[in-house]
């Protein structure tokens, strides 16, 4: 069970952080500047459940 928990924390970190950098491109593309503080924030988010997870790997070991 924890080692399904970690391996969808990692699966949810990567999809977060590619769509925080799609919602970044998106700005370069000439979208509004709202898209970029929505990319930063879900980035963020991404980097966080990263912390989360090696926090579970660690106390796995």
């Amino acid at each position: 069970m924890k080692k399904n928990t970690i391996t969808l924390l990692s699966v949810l970190s990567t999809l977060l952080s590619a769509l925080g950098l799609y919602l970044i491109l998106k700005v370069l593309f000439g979208a509004d500047v709202v898209f970029l503080i929505l990319g930063l924030i879900v980035i963020s988010s991404g980097q966080t459940l990263v912390f989360i997870s090696s926090r579970f790997k660690k106390k796995l070991k």
